[in-house]
C-alpha cells in the first residue's frame, strides 16, 4: 500500500518551544488545541504560523462552531492539510499530512487505572472484548484497541457521536499497519472499510494510533 506523507509529534505538557505562552496552562482547551494544530501544519508545510487557521465542521449539522477541526489557509479558507490532536496525561500528540484525507490521532496514558471489566460493554464489541480479555495484560490491550478505535472515529469526523461499542477494530494482538477496519455506523453507511489505522511508537507508558480515511497514491508535497 501507499505510504502516507505526514508527521507526528509527541509534546510533553502540550507545548512546543515556539508556541506562544498563552497555550501553556490548559493543554486540553480548544484554544490550545487550535494553536497546536496550526503550529504543526505550518511546520509541516514550511510556512509561517499566521498563514494557517483552524476552524470546525460538524458532520451532522454542518456547523462551523463545533465538530472536526480543519486546518485551512487563513486568507482563502481552503483546507491546507489534514490535522488531528489528542491529549492524555501530560502528553499531547499532533499529526499532520499533506494529503486531503480525513486524519485522526489518539494517545492514551496506559498507566492510568481503568476498570475495563466494568466499562467494556460500552467501549468494545463482544468480539473485541474476547480478544482483549483472553490473555495477557488486559489494561494495556484494552488501551491499544481503544486508541485505534478513537483514531478511526476522529478520521471520519464522527467522533463519539457513534457509540464505541458499534465500532469494530482488529484486536490488540494483531498488528495495525494501515490495515482496513470496517464497522457499522449510523452516520456513514458505505460498505467496506471506512478507515486505515496503524499503531504509533509513543513515549514510555503511552499507547497511540493514527488513522486515515484513505491511502493516497501520490503526495502533493513531495510527489512520492
Amino acid at each position: 500500500m501507499s505510504k502516507l506523507c505526514g508527521r507526528v509529534w509527541f509534546l510533553p505538557e502540550g507545548k512546543p518551544p515556539s508556541l506562544p505562552e498563552v497555550a501553556a496552562p490548559r493543554p486540553a482547551s480548544r484554544v490550545t488545541t487550535d494553536a497546536l494544530l496550526a503550529w504543526g501544519v505550518a511546520l509541516h508545510l514550511s510556512v509561517p504560523d499566521d498563514q494557517i487557521a483552524v476552524t470546525r465542521r460538524c458532520l451532522t449539522c454542518g456547523s462551523r462552531t463545533h465538530g472536526k477541526p480543519l486546518a485551512v489557509w487563513a486568507r482563502s479558507g481552503r483546507v491546507a492539510a489534514g490535522a488531528s490532536c489528542s491529549h492524555s496525561g501530560g502528553l499531547t500528540a499532533i499529526a499532520t499530512t499533506s494529503h486531503e484525507v480525513g486524519l485522526g490521532v489518539d494517545v492514551e496514558d496506559a498507566r492510568r487505572p481503568m476498570d475495563w471489566r466494568t466499562v467494556h460493554e460500552q467501549a468494545f464489541t463482544p468480539t473485541e472484548w474476547a480478544s482483549i480479555s483472553g490473555c495477557g495484560d488486559i489494561s494495556t490491550r484494552a488501551y491499544r484497541a481503544w486508541v485505534r478505535k478513537e483514531a478511526a472515529l476522529k478520521a471520519t469526523g464522527e467522533g463519539l457521536l457513534v457509540e464505541p461499542r458499534h465500532v469494530t477494530v482488529t484486536g490488540p494482538a494483531d498488528s495495525a499497519g494501515w490495515l482496513p477496519y470496517a464497522w457499522t455506523s449510523r452516520l456513514i453507511t458505505a460498505a467496506g472499510p471506512q478507515a486505515f489505522v496503524r499503531d504509533l511508537a509513543a513515549p514510555a507508558g503511552y499507547v497511540a494510533a493514527i488513522a486515515v480515511t484513505r491511502l493516497p497514491r501520490v503526495c502533493p508535497s513531495c510527489g512520492t
